[in-house]
């Protein structure tokens, strides 16, 4: 036979044949009896598997057709044909105990879960959200809002909304000078302090971060996805206790929750409810955020380039309202121990957070083509003579890819320096590597990035850097044993300004007095530095440059950024031989960058630290 698959099959029934046939009893002329025989029944037994099949996918598709004939119903809405689309899952939750939150709230979620019982439910659930995920901080940078878990930065806010709600007024939306932007819809409308969605709006502002953040393996979080405001509006629509809720209610509740990160956007019809409910938010938020630590919290806002004047002017008693540290949660309870554990309250230690970052930039700039590296994409820096010359901007960047959270090493704002290499220059200092003496003058690490040029052949510039971080190559044995880079670079000066000097006019510093000498105020008999205000400022600034500065409020105008520090504060932590009193309010030295601003509760001597970000 020609076909190979035909001869095959022929040659092998024949021999299993003739092999069966030998040792039966059977004739050989009876096989196909019997071999017909077992086919017919092999044939009836489909006939009925597939008579059955068929049943059964009749049935079937009839009861589908029957079900989408007879539609749906869901949360009040009917449809005649078809099944609701489900949309997302909710999020995953673990079951609380009767009391859910902190003692510090007991009476008062008492008196507002009898006055509005679907609201509490609703505040019920998003501490179940909470709940199974109690170890998920609130920032992906470590140490950000003190170290808080997303669940005490919430139970933080919570705390400040309802301190603030008596006293919260709203009469139209301003921008940052005031001006009222967007009037009242309603010229009757006042906010009601006793709105039942105040509490909720504070205690589940920030949910969405549960989807946007992930936690790393090595601890690490990083953000995965942006607008958690945006996120959290989502994901307060999958939990059944929201749509238990009035119309109105789940209107407002969901807009402000959506849009107060960019309350701007916010749809034209939003009321004045809800609008006066997003502002309270935003301030409630930022106010907390700056009792855990947060500064520049108007970077976070997409229409807030400076605080807003709605804003700005509630700022000045935010230190003595709000306490220090975050609200402790509850303990969890004994048959959830093993699904969540409560991380600890409090800000982390400073040197764990200087540790850390200076572990992350030790790794990345010991590797090979980091320092004079002909790859330009790998290249951080130089090195030439006892120094290293490092490019803040590209140093944040290569750090940003390394760690997968570009969050982490990015700026606070405009022309201000990320906190990442604020805490590098502060352990360089301390070390005593770091480069802060320019052309006479001296500069606190906080104004250490310099700018640098480097000259190649025929003076052709190469390389001009406007933020330089440059310390001794003793730091790193390795990199101090490298040959120098080609052409030498030159440091032409701070690259925030000249001001930033602790010593402006470049001479060296006059020894500090032994002795005082009389004010010029003969009235008060105080006596004063030798160096009367400029001495005063003088002793600020260094107190400023120390590894433990005075506390101080940050302002920005069209003059600069300014240190805002309280009498009070100067008192206690720079201390005079003549005391500060006799200087509140004196004439201030053009030249010192300073100035006196009364505030709503104490005098404040406020110090140019930067120059105005620059708008546009």
């Amino acid at each position: 036979m020609k076909n190979p698959l035909l001869s095959s099959f022929v040659i092998v029934t024949v021999f299993w044949y003739v092999m069966l046939a030998i040792p039966s009893r059977a004739l050989l002329h009876e096989i196909p009896v019997y071999a017909l025989k077992g086919l017919w029944i092999a044939l009836v037994g489909v006939f009925w598997g597939v008579l059955a099949f068929a049943v059964w996918l009749a049935v079937v598709r009839g009861n589908k057709q029957h079900g989408l004939k007879s539609g749906d119903s869901r949360r009040g809405l009917s449809i005649s044909l078809g099944d609701f689309p489900r949309g997302a899952p909710p999020p995953a939750r673990v079951p609380c105990g009767e009391t859910f939150l902190p003692e510090t709230f007991s009476t008062w979620f008492t008196a507002y879960q009898a006055a509005h019982p679907t609201h509490a439910a609703l505040m019920r659930a998003v501490m179940e959200v909470y709940q199974a995920r109690a170890l998920l901080p609130a920032s992906p940078v470590p140490g950000g809002h003190g170290g808080a878990t997303l669940m005490q930065h919430s139970l933080n806010v919570l705390a400040t909304i309802l301190n603030m709600a008596p006293s919260w007024r709203y009469d139209g939306h301003k921008n940052k000078k005031g001006q009222v932007v967007f009037p009242l819809i309603d010229g009757t409308y006042r906010f009601d302090a006793t709105d039942p969605l105040i509490p909720i709006a504070g205690f589940a502002h920030d949910i969405g971060k549960i989807t946007c953040y992930r936690q790393r393996e090595d601890g690490l979080v990083e953000e995965i996805k942006p607008h958690h405001d945006t996120e959290g509006g989502k994901i307060l629509i999958t939990l059944e206790a929201f749509w238990a809720l009035p119309k109105g209610d789940r209107d407002a509740l969901n807009l402000a929750l959506s849009f107060y990160h960019h309350i701007n956007s916010l749809p034209l019809w939003a009321d004045d409810r809800t609008r006066a409910l997003t502002e309270l938010l935003i301030t409630a938020d930022i106010r907390t955020g700056m009792a855990e630590g947060e500064k520049n919290l108007a970077a976070l806002y997409e229409d807030i380039d400076a605080l807003p004047g709605w804003l700005d002017g509630q700022m000045d008693e935010v230190m003595a309202t709000l306490p220090a540290q975050p609200i402790p949660v509850q303990d969890t309870p004994a048959d959830h121990v093993a699904d969540v554990a409560v991380a600890r309250a409090g800000s982390a230690p400073a040197d764990e957070n200087d540790g850390w970052a200076w572990d992350q930039f030790e790794a990345l700039i010991l590797e090979p083509g980091r320092i004079n590296g002909n790859n330009k994409a790998m290249r951080v820096g130089f090195k030439h003579g006892e120094w290293v010359y490092v490019n803040d901007a590209v140093l944040r960047t290569a750090l940003a890819a390394a760690l997968n959270a570009s969050r982490l090493t990015e700026q606070a704002g405009r022309g201000q320096m990320s906190p990442f290499t604020r805490l590098l220059l502060s352990r360089l200092a301390r070390m005593g590597l770091l480069y802060q003496h320019h052309d006479g003058r001296d500069f606190s690490e906080k104004s250490a990035l310099f700018k640098m040029v480097m000259h190649g052949t025929g003076g052709k510039i190469v390389q001009n850097w406007g933020f330089t971080m440059i310390f001794k190559a003793t730091a790193f044995p390795v990199i101090a044993a490298m040959p120098d880079c080609k052409y030498p670079p030159q440091v032409l000066g701070c690259g925030f300004g000249e001001h930033r000097a602790i010593n402006k006019s470049g001479k060296p510093e006059p020894e500090a007095p032994s002795q005082s000498i009389e004010a010029a105020n003969s009235g008060n008999g105080i006596p004063l530095d030798a160096d009367g205000i400029e001495g005063a400022v003088h002793a600020l600034r260094n107190a400023m440059a120390s590894a433990e500065p005075p506390q101080f409020k940050e302002r920005t105008d069209k003059g600069g950024v300014w240190a805002c520090y309280a009498l009070d504060t100067l008192k206690s932590r720079v201390p005079l031989a003549g005391g500060w009193d006799v200087l509140a309010g004196s004439e201030l030295p053009i030249e010192a960058s300073a100035r006196w601003v009364r505030g709503a509760s104490d005098l404040f001597l406020c110090l140019c630290i930067g120059e105005a970000p620059h708008q546009g």
